[in-house]
């Protein structure tokens, strides 16, 4: 009888090895999609830089400068009947033109100053003083592949405590949502099929966006500007304002969004799509916004009666209020977010 139970047990415990190895085999074939566009094959490699990771303690950045803003100016290109952007030019389908300003504070003297980047293609990289007069109009850089890194070389040694400023133009990609950074979301609406675009910087995806300073111990105000086609809802972490139309471009808007609260780069957010939402407040009078695509507004109502209670007893509960004066949830077809890959939703703060 001892013998039957224990070999029952055996036949349990492979049989649930062989679930679990199952089940790991479907997650892993989930990964492996084709890439629909060509950029996405160089987002394949493992996360190598990850918290705890092997070698983790070498790639961090020493605080040789002192982060204290970034300007961000977005342009994506999408598929999208308003500009037409993309129909009139392929190659720029699921990129975008990125202008950002690095404002720091210098700690020592340096000759070159170091940053995470990834992905990212430069047209040109300035430097100038903390007043805008310009050091190195071109300046000579060079990358470290290996720990994702962009190292400016400096004609002029650094000043401790002096400010400085260095603005890069370059290009990059707009992901699938599987790899994220800027990525891309489709969605049928009417039976057309659109796409809306999203940021997931966490944990380590902003270097795909803009060049910085991408640990969470370096902190700094966030200045967004998105250009995008007219008609449609741009969102940042800050409040939006009216958007302006972009004379050099017909059928796009701009927005400057006022600064951000100071933060790590992983908390970086924007959005644009065909966005519509229910907005309410907590009981201390914060904005609560819950975001959906065109078509799901009905479908939003219930997080939109529960956010502002959740928000607003957590404050209570940790006597802490919360900082901003708004406070959002963006809910996408497709996600990052692999805990909630069944219902195929998303709910990030923006």
């Amino acid at each position: 009888m001892l013998s039957a139970y224990k070999s029952r047990d055996r036949c349990s415990l492979l049989l649930l090895i062989v679930v679990i190895i199952a089940f790991c085999g479907s997650g892993q074939s989930s990964l492996l999609h084709p890439y629909e566009y060509e950029h996405q094959k160089l987002a394949s490699k493992p996360d190598s830089f990850l918290p705890g990771s092997v070698g983790e303690l070498e790639r961090r950045i020493p605080r040789y400068v002192e982060p204290l803003d970034y300007f961000i100016r977005i342009r994506p290109y999408f598929p999208e009947k308003i500009t037409n952007a993309v129909a009139h030019n392929s190659s720029l389908n699921m990129t975008f033109d990125g202008i950002s300003t690095f404002v720091f504070r210098a700690n020592e003297p340096r000759m070159n100053v170091t940053l995470h980047s990834s992905r990212l293609n430069y047209t040109s990289v300035k430097v100038m003083h903390g007043d805008g007069s310009v050091m190195d109009a071109n300046a000579n850089f060079t990358f470290n592949i290996t720990l994702e890194h962009i190292i400016i070389h400096l004609k002029q040694e650094l000043v401790t405590d002096e400010t400085y400023m260095i603005q890069f133009v370059y290009k990059g990609g707009i992901h699938d949502y599987l790899e994220t950074g800027l990525y891309y979301s489709p969605v049928w609406i009417e039976g057309e099929k659109i796409f809306l675009l999203a940021t997931h910087m966490e944990p380590a995806r902003a270097r795909w966006v803009f060049p910085c300073l991408d640990e969470p111990a370096y902190k700094a105000v966030f200045h967004i500007t998105l250009i995008y086609p007219k008609g449609l809802v741009a969102l940042a972490n800050a409040m939006e304002r009216p958007p302006v139309p972009v004379k050099s471009f017909p059928n796009w808007d701009v927005i400057q969004f006022p600064p951000s609260l100071r933060m790590s780069t992983y908390l970086v957010a924007f959005a644009i799509g065909d966005y519509e939402n229910q907005e309410t407040y907590t009981e201390d009078g914060t904005l609560i916004r819950i975001w959906g695509w065109r078509g799901q507004k009905k479908y939003l109502e219930w997080a939109k009666t529960i956010t502002p209670k959740c928000l607003y007893q957590l404050g209570q509960y940790t006597n802490f209020k919360y900082p901003g004066d708004k406070s959002g949830e963006l809910v996408l077809h497709r996600s990052f977010n692999l805990l909630l890959q069944l219902s195929k939703l998303l709910t990030t703060i923006i």
